[in-house]
């Protein structure tokens, strides 16, 4: 009885260390991103890249995703850090953590300048 609760136990200590979490960060080709289902990121319009959340089912990928005529980047609140950047809402997958952030003012009149 001993022995079947502790191989049970090893058991499912393995199965969820194998299991990643969604909505965990992740960064593919250098860009910042979050791992979700492959339809949420769609849906958020972002994109899917394969391998950058390995211990996560096949079906959750990284998703990045840029914002706001391509001169954001969605990414969790806590990393958008630049002195004079802000956070839009709405424009990105996942959850309320995960945001577009944008560059401060000055950055941004330049980066309109050559869209």
């Amino acid at each position: 009885m001993k022995s079947s609760l502790v191989s049970s136990f090893v058991s499912l200590a393995l199965v969820l260390s194998v299991q990643g979490a969604i909505n965990d960060p992740c960064t593919a080709n250098g860009q910042p991103g979050i791992c979700i289902t492959t339809s949420d990121c769609s849906a958020g319009g972002g994109t899917s890249h394969v391998g950058f959340c390995p211990r996560d089912p096949a079906h959750v990928r990284c998703c990045t995703k840029k914002c706001n005529r391509n001169i954001g980047t969605c990414r969790f609140t806590n990393t958008c850090t630049i002195p004079g950047s802000y956070v839009l809402t709405g424009l990105c997958p996942g959850p309320s953590t995960f945001r577009c952030c944008m560059p401060p003012p000055n950055e941004l009149r330049r980066a309109e300048e050559f869209a």
